[in-house]
C-alpha cells in the first residue's frame, strides 16, 4: 500500500471534513481554551497547556491517526510513538536533502 493509498484510507476512516485544516498558534490556543474552559489571550506568546489534554482531544486524535497511516504505523499507537516516527522521517529527509547537495533552506529554516 503506497502513501497515497494510506492517506486516502485514513481520510475515509475519519468523518471530519476539516481534518487537514492547519491552525495558527492563536487558533491552537483558542481550541485549547475551548477544551479547558479558559480564556485565550491572543497577544500572549506563551500558552500554559497540558500536552496530554491536547494529544487526547478527539480532533487531534483523528489527525494523529491520519499521520500514523501516512508513516505506516497502526492508528492505535500512542501519540508519542506517532510523533517520534514523524520526527525520525523528517530528520532522515533533511539528511537526504543535505547529502544530495540540495538547498534545504526553504524547507527547514
Amino acid at each position: 500500500m503506497g502513501i497515497a493509498d494510506s492517506i486516502q484510507k485514513a481520510t475515509a476512516e475519519t468523518s471530519n471534513p476539516l481534518l487537514f485544516h492547519t491552525m495558527t498558534n492563536i487558533e491552537a490556543a483558542d481550541s485549547y481554551c475551548e477544551l479547558t474552559g479558559g480564556v485565550s489571550d491572543a497577544k500572549s506568546d506563551i500558552v500554559d497547556v497540558d500536552v496530554d489534554d491536547i494529544l487526547y482531544d478527539e480532533r487531534v486524535k483523528k489527525k494523529l491517526q491520519v499521520l500514523a497511516a501516512m508513516v505506516g504505523i497502526t492508528s492505535s499507537a500512542s501519540p508519542g510513538v506517532v510523533l517520534a516516527e514523524i520526527i525520525r522521517i523528517l530528520k532522515d529527509l533533511e539528511r537526504n536533502i543535505d547529502g544530495n547537495g540540495m538547498d534545504n533552506s526553504i524547507m527547514f529554516d
